[in-house]
């Protein structure tokens, strides 16, 4: 070959290595400036060929769950539908974040982009609806309500209908919320003051507006007055094996509980005067105990107590204690040994968290998670403690709760990289902190939790004495 035709084929070969070159970048991220949590917008990606393609967004402080993860892409333009909510349908937080993009194509190049967006006040909606449990009766004891949270200001409708296909509505109910937060809807059995008959209704909420993100579940409207359960021995709180069989089993089993302030001790004396030596003290409400003995004033019953979570016995005023049936729906299983909580739903385990559970220190043996049987009761806006903010809180037993990992802001990021490393081993001050990723094999997180558990699921945790011997030996403590 002459020097002109090595001189073409040079210039050809460059123009060839500038198009590749040109081509391997040209990926394009298209996105609007601003995306509101839980409304429905879109973004796009152009590829110059066909591939597979991940979507990762970060906010400067910590990754949020990933769009796509090597999906496979055509050439040219694929919208995504985007909601700006992340894992488990958690909602993002006001702030800037970047999307990049990585395609591998077939040709074998990788090509990359980024942009970034904008994430502003969430849309207006209701975040959850839980009923407080599938029955109600005409004469109930205790109210009936729809737990319920909302994103914004809105009106949110509560409807109730005879008939399956939601044609028949027989109530409604209509409350005007001027701000995010919590709430709860009452619910009688009756329109405009006439009572319904017993049967099965089926029932919807939604906010004004977003009908398509309607709660819908069905309600057994049961004749005459709730049965009052009867205080009488229970058994063991704790299963007697891990078969998930004997799990459900005392998942469902009633719950006898002190009624007084949920935050309020109880104490359990060592004898049936309360003159004599306490044992230790539990919570009202919602920790249950073991009822060994039931007498006319006092009744004898076993509990992990609150001062160091040893297992004690001791009596509490029989007039004092009320016995609770457990929502039929959800139950959970914290294994404190294996630092996991073990999500059941009408009695099959469906995944499991890593969590953290409370730490012992000197002088804070209080700190311990409690073994024994507990109910969800009340839910909480988040809070700070030690400059973490807590996220997503459930309240379990006095003051301690289900909540998500505790974070710091950073330029209004959230950094959970301080409480991250923690998961799988005790570290808090007594609440259950609870991961705020998921999974393809565990959809579950805090959020999950705060959106789906009913008031009165079932809270089992496992005693794990020799750890806590150990903790205390290493503590130089005594109880």
């Amino acid at each position: 070959m002459g020097k002109r035709g090595r001189l073409l084929a040079l210039v050809l070969l460059g123009v060839l290595w500038a198009a590749q070159a040109k081509a391997r970048i040209y990926l394009q991220v298209i996105v609007p400036p601003a995306f509101a949590p839980f409304e429905e917008s879109s973004l796009s990606v152009v590829a110059p060929e066909d591939g597979t393609l991940t979507l990762r967004i970060l906010d400067d402080v910590s990754e949020e769950e990933p769009l796509a993860t090597r999906m496979p892409v055509r050439a040219g333009e694929t919208a995504f539908a985007y909601d700006a909510t992340s894992w488990g349908g958690m909602p993002l937080k006001e702030g800037s974040y970047q999307l990049f993009a990585v395609l591998t194509g077939q040709s074998g190049w990788v090509y990359t982009s980024s942009a970034r967006f904008e994430v502003g006040q969430p849309a207006a909606v209701l975040e959850y609806a839980l009923p407080k449990s599938p029955y109600l009766y005409q004469w109930q004891s205790a109210a009936w309500f729809l737990d319920c949270s909302v994103s914004g200001a809105c009106t949110v409708h509560f409807e109730v209908y005879a008939d399956e296909a939601l044609t028949k509505r027989v109530a409604s109910v209509r409350k005007k919320l001027h701000n995010a937060g919590l709430f709860r809807i009452a619910f009688t059995g009756q329109n405009n003051g006439q009572p319904l008959s017993p049967g099965s209704y089926w029932c919807l909420a939604y906010a004004s507006g977003a009908r398509e993100r309607a709660f819908a579940f069905s309600l057994e409207l049961r004749e005459g007055r709730e049965p009052s359960l009867p205080l009488s021995p229970t058994g063991a709180l704790l299963p007697a094996s891990r078969d998930p069989e004997d799990i459900w089993e005392a998942m469902m089993q009633p719950l006898v509980v002190v009624d007084i302030e949920a935050t309020a001790h109880q104490r359990l004396y060592q004898e049936p005067n309360p003159d004599s030596a306490v044992m230790g003290s539990v919570h009202g409400q919602s920790q249950g105990l073991e009822v060994l003995e039931v007498g006319s004033r006092y009744t004898l019953v076993g509990a992990w107590r609150h001062e160091d979570g040893a297992y004690v016995q001791g009596y509490v005023p029989t007039s004092k204690l009320k016995v609770l049936a457990p929502n039929p729906h959800y139950g959970l299983l914290l294994d404190k040994e294996r630092q996991v909580l073990i999500v059941y739903e009408y009695g099959q385990p469906m995944g499991e968290l890593s969590v953290s559970t409370g730490l012992m220190d000197v002088e804070k043996l209080f700190r311990e998670t409690r073994a024994g049987a507990f109910m969800t009761t009340d839910r909480l806006m988040a809070f700070d403690s030690d400059g973490f903010r807590y996220d997503y809180p459930i309240r379990i037993d006095g003051g301690n709760l289900l909540h998500q990992l505790g974070y710091v802001s950073r330029e209004g990021k959230r950094d959970f990289s301080s409480q991250v490393p923690q998961l799988g081993s005790k570290a808090s001050d007594g609440c259950v902190r609870l991961d705020y990723r998921t999974s393809a094999q565990n959809p579950y997180n805090a959020y999950w939790l705060w959106t789906h558990l009913e008031y009165g699921t079932k809270v089992l945790v496992l005693d794990d004495p020799q750890a806590r011997q150990e903790r205390m030996l290493a503590l130089e403590c005594t109880p």
